[in-house]
């Protein structure tokens, strides 16, 4: 199964949708002689828990998610050692702008090494976290930088710059439409009693260990 994502996703991180307040996206860096970086990453729990160096630390386990607009640092007994430059803070709600909103600081400044591809200039927000053995978690600092091939079979990410980058697959395009948060959508269909169909639109998220969520409304 290859899932390749072209995208440029602003949405929410780690759960919590960022309020108003779009950060510049880090500058690309690709190893020398390099235009493609093959990554291996984690399942864990249905996430995909990639290593993320941020500032010249050592790799933490950071899971990849299409839907965050940002990336979060959940692991609160590393920051100190993170040399990060603390640039202000920033309110975060649950996703669709529900429950009490929460502050978060924000580093700027910060430095995300991901196999070798470097994503300079960039930042991160702290925010501690019930999901126990991760770090942290990034998703648009690499999906509107790069195009991300998903092999979950062999259970790596290929990470290419996209200037250079040519799809000769036999895949399905799905058309993808964002929201004013940002997060990508895509049209699907369930089938009920009989031949009836109803038309859905469903969010793709892959910060979410479920398969499908579907919201009665």
């Amino acid at each position: 199964i290859l899932l390749i994502l072209i995208t440029s996703i602003t949405a929410s991180v780690n759960g919590q949708a960022v309020r108003r307040r779009t950060m510049p996206l880090p500058t690309l860096t690709f190893p020398a002689g390099k235009t493609v970086v093959e990554v291996p990453f984690e399942i864990d729990s249905g996430l995909m828990v990639i290593p993320v160096s941020v500032n010249g630390s050592k790799p933490m386990r950071y899971v990849l998610d299409t839907g965050a607009s940002g990336a979060v640092h959940n692991e609160t007994s590393l920051v100190d050692s993170l040399n990060l430059k603390i640039g202000g803070e920033i309110q975060v709600r649950g996703v669709g702008g529900g429950g009490i909103p929460s502050t978060a600081k924000i580093a700027e400044g910060v430095t995300f090494n991901i196999g070798g591809v470097e994503l300079s200039n960039g930042h991160l927000a702290l925010l501690p976290s019930l999901r126990w053995g991760h770090s942290g978690v990034i998703g648009r600092e690499v999906f509107a930088n790069l195009v991300v091939e998903v092999d979950w079979e062999k259970q790596v990410i290929r990470l290419y710059e996209p200037a250079k980058y040519q799809y000769t697959g036999s895949g399905v395009v799905l058309p993808l439409t964002f929201d004013d948060g940002g997060r990508p959508y895509t049209m699907t269909a369930a089938a009920v009693a009989g031949d009836k169909t109803i038309p859905l639109k469903v969010v793709v998220d892959a910060g979410a260990s479920h398969a499908l969520s579907l919201d009665i409304s």
